[in-house]
């Protein structure tokens, strides 16, 4: 970082305050207290000499908690030797520590007087950011900060090598006047401070000893968040100004008065000030000074003055955590891909990079002159990668530019992908336009507003409500100044790509409307051009590559159709997408021309299996796919790069995924872009009023307004399927006049009323959300889906935003995570088969700040899953399974209800003096036994029969459970279920547990149920999945005793097997030659009817003690 952060107007004043910044000695470090142990609500800010405190059950400073507290300090740090140093910490309790973003020390434990350390190779005298994070849950607080070297004995850190700033002021612009109120500017300088006492004299050349009047202007930083008192003293009149509002007003004609007025100021936030002085004759004299409660009374330093024009230099900051991506943005690197793929021009001019920024206030009038701060546009201003990091409901921004000599004469076009969340623009003072909507593009031609030539200037005022007033009238999503829990940082101001484009004066292509006809194998398409379209044609050519597929020529404003011959249809195995070249044509001269491109797809709602299902090209398709939320730990709502916005995409694609619902939010045109190419489809939702509070009618116009944008801006993207009219009941109204409205807007895509809770019966779908078992409620005229489900978390350390953490259900492995994740597979494929589902949401792709819900943390840094063993997983929903049973329901079991020993599961525990009763156990009917207690075991001996290796790892568990349940196989834990079922569905086996099962021998299977409330019941038998295929069908009668016949054979109806040894082990299996299980059932009689089998050679297959038989007979 530079020694100093402001860029001076003269290259010799630069020159004198990096002289000045080289010469400060240490000053401590920034210290920032908060009450919670995420840094949840700022209490005060100062300068901490040291980190060196024992707080006892004490308070660190008045108002911050006892208990549940968090503080960061932030600076610079400066070594003295060319060494490796190494930094202990030790404290009660969580730490970390950065040293110029290299995290050296990370232990955010709740742990206690404890000594951690970390090493890092550091140069003499040169200054390195740090950053040092701590938080103390309860108890006793301490802190402890110390380093060594070779050549540096360990020690605490002084505060003569810790700097709480890097940025050191220079003063305030000044202009001095002839005559008493401001009549003739005479003179303009840089102060370093408000203090003067000029006697008799003038103070500067051309000034006026008497009646002169001076004006003070720019910028001061205090130190700390309290009350400030400033006071000034002066021969005569004095006024002082902080952010517009006036401290003190003593216009008056006294002398060597010290007046005073208070004001209450943030730490290391920038205030506009202004000083205004006239002296009327005598003596002429001026003192400002400030004081607060940790700022002695002082005159104000020139290290917290800066002066009206000059702009601090951008700088990223460092969030909590930080994504890979983030090393790749810089000024020069801040999103530079073209940002609109389906409406492409050639010629265009991105803006995005270093913008001056800086906090309004209401009614703030426009800032003519340079703003103080640096922001990287187009990242929001609560981010890291913007270099501000801080929340603000008014904001400011301005740029310079020149447009390219080749444009001259070319109507300008300025572009805002999205801006959070009423905007108005200014071109060189001049306001152009307004926009309200913090989700879609809008663009302003700038060209009445231009300068002639040379240098142009924009200025952009946003205001974002957020929480004020509750706001009952903004589509917000899940952002919140006080973010936790499910609710998230907030992203106000510029946030998406701004850019030009020259376009022609007298008409221009504005839009495209593309809706592909799959039965037709044509593409229908409208070329909006705004301007003068008289005599005018569009000219629209669809390719393959450089094979034109087909083309059209027509009016603009106007339907038309191309045939695209046998088309090649987009799906998510064979995302396909064809090329779209579009001219708007006066005679022979091309007056505009874009590029686009289209997939040619169908999505309808069809009947499949006796349900309505989602169809995709007239067949029936599963849907699966993570809640994507689109935070960024860095970024807020703006992906770091491109890359990392495909990734994300494609991460989803990886693992198994056909689909991703994009959760109350809107991405920017190029995640459309990659979810087209790369095979995503998505269910967008409309972003959310905000949840819980009842919409005011105004904000239900602006809902209306912002859905309209979102459906008629997202039309065109093939990968879209679905618009999500509401999520659950946040900020819900008006909800079949809405979702017919979206319908309308859009028939052909399916309309989601709402994703959870109140559907009204309106619109293609019936969704359920339920955590963390997947859930469904059938309804025979709609499509049935689970919109989300899920949840279950992982913490993986060094990875997590807050020590807040939310999740639905907790694990503690990734193998866990698969597990309950392949378990939910299975209800899905159960539940599709059963009563129609037709797509599932699992919540969710990535951690989002307090939640660790994710595949991946939040950071993007790790994959808590396998990723194959997630694919394999993934491909049991939609794949419609057969299954063969291995050991049925409602069989004959040991049970008890009185807690057995701790052994109760192992297989050689003697369960003789336990219950014999028939499955299912409890008291939802049908049942075998009734069951009422809470907790109930049960155990059973099973052969699974003459299984191959590859079979065993098919097997899976059919289970009704009410409640939780786990279950042993051989001692070994095999399963565990939570929650409760409605019907029987698959549950898998744990890995241990299958290679513990033994075929063709008797195996122990144990069961514990647990019941909380309510209905209760428990059954378990076990399926492989798919065709049992006899291995010994080639065998001809392989008998093991001679006495066991099979009579009559042939068989007309009834099968009699006649044998002085009983059939054992349960289950007798009749196969086809085929090798194909035809029949299964208990070995309860040695009668079998097989009236129902068609006439043919068959094989019998069944136990006799521990021998498999089988035995050839004819039908």
């Amino acid at each position: 970082m530079a020694k100093h952060a402001f860029t001076l107007c003269c290259s010799f004043m630069l020159l004198i305050c990096q002289l000045h910044v080289s010469a400060q000695s240490g000053t401590g470090l920034l210290a920032t207290y908060y009450n919670g142990m995420d840094f949840q609500t700022k209490v005060a800010s100062r300068t901490d000499a040291t980190v060196n405190f024992s707080w006892g059950t004490g308070s660190p400073l008045s108002g911050v908690n006892a208990d549940s507290f968090s503080a960061r300090w932030e600076g610079q740090i400066q070594p003295l030797y060319n060494e490796t140093y190494t930094f202990y910490i030790t404290s009660d309790n969580g730490r970390r520590i950065w040293i110029n973003d290299q995290l050296v020390v990370d232990k955010w434990v709740n742990d206690w007087d404890i000594t951690y350390s970390g090493q890092i190779a550091l140069k003499a005298n040169q200054k390195y950011d740090i950053r040092i994070e701590y938080f103390e849950a309860y108890g006793g607080a301490n802190i402890k900060f110390e380093w060594s070297s070779p050549s540096q004995v360990k020690q605490v850190v002084p505060a003569s090598q810790l700097y709480f700033s890097t940025t050191y002021g220079s003063g305030l612009s000044v202009d001095y006047y002839n005559g008493l109120n401001f009549e003739n500017k005479v003179l303009s300088r840089t102060d370093a401070a408000v203090n003067f006492d000029w006697g008799y004299g003038s103070p500067g050349d051309g000034v006026h000893v008497d009646t002169f009047s001076a004006r003070w202007t720019g910028y001061i930083l205090p130190r700390y968040t309290e009350n400030y008192t400033l006071y000034i003293t002066s021969d005569n009149g004095r006024r002082i100004w902080i952010n517009n509002v006036l401290v003190v007003d003593k216009w008056l004609n006294d002398f060597n008065v010290t007046y005073s007025g208070q004001i209450t100021l943030n730490a290391n936030q920038l205030y506009e000030i202004k000083v205004e002085y006239f002296d009327d004759y005598g003596g002429a004299n001026i003192k400002l000074e400030w004081a607060s409660a940790s700022q002695a009374r002082e005159i104000l330093p020139q290290s917290q003055l800066f002066p009206q024009n000059v702009t601090t230099p951008w700088q990223m900051k460092q969030a909590k955590l930080m994504t890979n991506y983030a090393s790749q943005v810089s000024p020069t690197n801040a999103l530079p891909e073209y940002p609109r793929p389906q409406l492409q021009r050639p010629d265009w001019l991105n803006l995005n990079g270093v913008w001056q920024y800086k906090k309004g206030t209401a009614g703030e009038a426009l800032p003519t002159s340079n703003l103080p701060l640096s922001i990287l546009v187009p990242y929001p201003v609560e981010s890291a990668l913007s270099g501000v990091m801080e929340h603000s409901n008014r904001l400011w921004y301005k740029r310079k530019f020149t447009l390219p000599a080749s444009w001259s004469g070319k109507k300008i076009m300025l572009n805002f992908g999205a801006v959070d969340w009423e905007t108005e623009v200014f071109v060189n003072n001049q306001s152009v336009g307004t926009h309200q909507g913090g989700y879609d593009a809008f663009s302003f031609n700038i060209t009445p507003y231009l300068n002639p030539s040379g240098t142009q200037t924009i200025t952009v005022r946003v205001y974002d409500p957020t929480d004020e007033a509750a706001n009952g009238y903004q589509p917000i999503g899940k952002q919140t100044v006080t973010p936790g829990g499910i609710f998230y940082t907030p992203t106000s101001g510029i946030w998406q790509t701004v850019w030009l484009e020259p376009v022609n004066n007298t008409a221009t292509i504005s839009d495209i409307k593309i809706t592909p006809d799959v039965d037709a194998s044509q593409l229908k398409l409208t070329v909006n051009v705004s301007g003068n379209t008289s005599g005018l044609t569009v000219t629209a050519t669809a390719k393959n590559g450089a094979v034109v597929t087909g083309m059209v020529i027509g009016n603009a404003n106007t339907a038309l159709t191309i045939n695209i011959p046998a088309a090649h249809l987009w799906s998510p195995t064979d995302p396909f997408l064809y090329d779209l070249a579009i001219t708007l044509n006066s005679g022979t001269t091309v007056l505009d021309s874009v590029n686009s491109y289209f997939g040619m797809r169908k999505v309808s709602m069809g009947s499949s299996d006796g349900f309505n299902k989602i169809f995709l090209n007239n067949q029936p398709l599963f849907l699966k796919g993570p809640l994507d939320q689109g935070f960024w730990p860095d970024g807020i709502y703006t992906a770091p790069t491109d890359e990392a916005l495909k990734n994300d995409l494609l991460n989803t694609k990886n693992l198994g995924f056909n689909m991703t619902r994009k959760h109350i939010k809107v991405e920017p045109a190029r995640w459309f872009y990659w979810a087209d190419k790369l095979g995503i489809m998505v269910l967008q939702d409309m972003p959310s009023l905000r949840a819980f509070v009842d919409p005011s009618d105004a904000g239900k116009l602006i809902f209306k307004n912002e859905l309209t944008q979102l459906i008629n801006k997202c039309y065109n993207y093939p990968s879209i399927c679905m618009w999500i009219v509401f999520n659950e009941g946040w900020g819900q109204h008006d909800t079949e006049t809405l979702t017919q409205y979206a319908i309308g807007l859009d028939p052909s895509r399916l309309v989601n009323a709402a994703s959870g809770w109140n559907h009204y019966n309106v619109g293609h779908i019936w969704d359920t959300h339920a955590y963390p078992n997947p859930g469904y409620e059938a309804n025979a005229s709609k499509i049935v889906i689970c919109g989300e489900y899920g949840g279950v978390g992982l913490t993986i350390p060094g990875h997590t935003y807050t020590t807040n953490e939310f999740y639905y259900f907790r694990a503690y492995s990734g193998e866990e995570v698969l597990y309950e994740f392949k378990k939910y597979a299975y209800y899905l494929s159960d539940f599709e088969k059963t009563h129609g589902m037709s797509a599932s949401v699992y919540t969710e792709l990535a951690d989002q700040e307090g939640e660790i819900n994710g595949f991946y943390t939040y950071d993007r840094k790790v994959l808590k899953v396998d990723q194959q063993l997630m694919a394999a997983a993934n491909a049991i929903p939609g794949s419609k399974p057969t299954y063969t049973t291995i050991l049925p329901v409602s069989q004959s079991w040991k049970y008890t209800t009185t807690a057995p020993a701790s052994n109760w599961y192992a297989e050689t525990y003697s369960d003789a003096a336990w219950s014999t009763g028939t499955a299912p156990f409890g008291t939802l009917a049908p049942y075998g036994t009734s069951w009422t207690s809470n907790d109930i075991w049960l155990r059973k001996t099973f052969n699974p029969g003459n299984l191959t290796a590859a079979q065993v790892k098919k097997l899976v568990f059919k289970m009704f459970h009410d409640e939780e349940t786990e279950v042993y196989i051989n001692g070994i834990y095999a399963g565990k279920t939570r929650q409760f079922v409605t019907e029987y569905v698959h549950v898998p086996l744990f890995d241990a547990a299958l290679n513990a099962i033994r075929p063709n021998a008797n195996n122990v299977i144990a069961v514990h149920c647990n019941q909380t409330t309510g209905g209760q019941k428990i059954d378990v038998g076990m399926d492989l999945v798919g065709t049992l295929t006899l291995a010994t069908v080639a065998v001809k009668n392989p008998l093991v005793n001679e006495t066991f016949v099979l009579y009559p054979n042939p068989v007309d109806k009834q099968l009699h097997i006649q044998s002085s040894k009983p059939v054992t082990g349960g289950i007798i299996r009749i196969f086809d030659m085929a090798g194909r299980q035809v029949m299964m059932l208990k070995a309860s009689s040695q009668t079998i009817d097989v009236s129902k089998l068609p006439s043919g050679v068959y094989t019998l297959q069944f136990m006799q003690g521990d021998k498999n038989v089988t035995r050839e007979f004819v039908k």
